[in-house]
């Protein structure tokens, strides 16, 4: 064990184990450090650094089914983690890199439900002037919990996101977007395109988080990488609103009846108002348990209180019966008023949607066409596709498991590795 990792023991154990002096050697025959895991990286110190940069990149290769009621969705994707290794600088031989010794930021998905399904490798990429690149990949298949924001269901705009945290604190290293190579989606292998319509947009937030079971003081790094999905809410307008227009405009229809027969009246009236509350309870299976109303709650709630107004008009109207003139007056003035704010609730409703929808679009399409132009100003800098200079892979280390936690990437004696220049 080298003096410099001593530094990085608890200080009981310094303590009890002196720093014994010994000759240099290659930094792919390190002696592994049972430490190398717990604390920042050796090469930290030595180079004066703070703390390390990973750099993160997600890449959406399926999304599957967005379920609104369980406030999740099913999605494939690839993480790419990018570090820099100073111990691996001018390495000649990568088949001899002893991944499980070297530092490794602990990456896991913190919005990944149940098991996931993961497939996790490592590459080493020397830059031009021989810096040492490792990329730890993985692959994963999962359902991720998103929350959910529904005030303005059925038009409204979701993240789909993927929450990229590690088990190191923030003063051990910093997660950041990848500026070489992008985040992106696959549209074409979208599942739920007949409800969602997911845009070409992958943004990435570097945050940072306290963690229920630590103190305060420790927060942990964290990265947010989303991609946008819009609802298509063409079946919620007609099989919800359209319908609930004519439920609402059929309790104008009773003052046809004599108002001379309330009973006749408040029969109808009665009847369609219990017709819209037990739509309300099927339109409300569709959505999770929320303490606040959507739009269309809102819609719903408006149109079943005009025909609870109605409802009441012709219970007062009977208190008139002994003045028969001013009844009839009466009457016809509240059917041209009740027609009046009806008209009106649904024609600013539609106002206000079809603005809403609008600016959302607008919105959208702004930051769309500035991913766009991120991605075309890298792929005329040559940095999208290719990273110049000796790429030294694949010496990749294969796991197959359900648990992402890096502490389980064993060694397997079959690494092959393979040795190939890119293009400048």
């Amino acid at each position: 064990m080298e003096s410099h990792s001593v530094h990085h023991l608890p200080l009981s154990v310094a303590r009890e184990k002196k720093p014994k002096r010994k000759r240099a050697r290659s930094p792919v025959n390190e002696s592994p450090s049972i430490f190398a895991a717990f604390s920042p990286s050796p090469f930290v110190t030595r180079l004066g650094v703070k703390k390390p940069k990973v750099f993160i990149r997600v890449v959406f290769l399926k999304i599957g089914e967005i379920d609104t009621l369980k406030e999740q969705f099913r999605a494939e994707i690839f993480v790419q983690a990018r570090w820099r290794e100073p111990r691996l600088d001018n390495c000649h031989n990568v088949e001899e890199v002893q991944w499980e010794e070297l530092w490794n930021p602990q990456l896991q998905l913190e919005n990944a439900m149940d098991e996931p399904q993961s497939s996790v490798w490592h590459d080493l990429v020397l830059s031009n002037n021989r810096e040492a690149f490792v990329l730890e990949k993985r692959r994963v298949k999962a359902d991720f919990a998103e929350n959910l924001e529904l005030q303005n269901f059925p038009f409204d705009m979701q993240h789909l996101s993927i929450l990229i945290t590690s088990q190191l604190s923030e003063s051990s290293l910093e997660l950041l977007e990848d500026g070489e190579e992008l985040s992106s989606v696959n549209l074409l292998s979208f599942v739920d395109e007949q409800e969602w319509n997911v845009r070409d947009i992958v943004e990435a937030i570097p945050e940072t988080r306290c963690r229920e079971f630590s103190s305060v003081q420790h927060k942990f790094p964290m990265i947010t990488v989303r991609t946008y999905a819009i609802r298509r809410a063409g079946f919620f307008v007609w099989n919800v609103l359209a319908i609930m227009v004519l439920i609402c405009s059929l309790s104008l229809c009773t003052f046809s009846v004599d108002r001379k027969l309330p009973q006749n009246r408040l029969q109808l009236s009665f009847t369609l108002v219990l017709t819209g509350i037990a739509f309300k309870f099927v339109v409300g299976q569709s959505l999770p348990k929320i303490s606040y109303l959507t739009v269309l709650d809102k819609y719903i709630l408006g149109s079943m209180v005009l025909m609870h107004v109605v409802s009441v008009w012709h219970a007062i109207i009977t208190r008139f019966k002994n003045h028969p003139d001013l009844a009839d007056t009466l009457d016809d003035w509240a059917f041209i008023v009740l027609v009046f704010i009806f008209s009106s609730y649904n024609v600013g409703y539609t106002l206000i949607m079809i603005v809403k929808t609008y600016m959302k679009r607008k919105f959208i399409d702004v930051l769309e066409t500035a991913y766009k132009a991120k991605v075309q100003r890298l792929l005329k800098e040559g940095k999208d596709t290719q990273r110049r200079g000796r790429v030294m892979k694949k010496h990749r280390h294969h796991q197959n498991s359900n648990n992402l936690h890096p502490h389980h990437n064993h060694r397997n004696p079959h690494y092959t590795a393979r040795v190939h220049a890119l293009q400048p």
